[in-house]
């Protein structure tokens, strides 16, 4: 009974540790997400205005 417990209690820890390094790669991922999302729309409307001023020189 005890090395059920003791088993048990090493899977529960496993399992805690293994939901929050997921937890925190996700608040990663959507940090990381959110900054490539905010850099890469000023990038293409700065490419946008940039070839509309300069369409004859495309």
């Amino acid at each position: 009974m005890d090395s059920w417990a003791y088993s048990y209690g090493i899977i529960a820890g496993e399992t805690l540790e293994l939901l929050t390094s997921l937890a925190f790669g996700f608040t990663l991922f959507l940090f990381v997400s959110h900054i490539f999302y905010t850099w890469g729309k000023d990038a293409l409307r700065m490419k946008i205005q940039h070839s509309g001023k300069h369409e004859g020189y495309i």
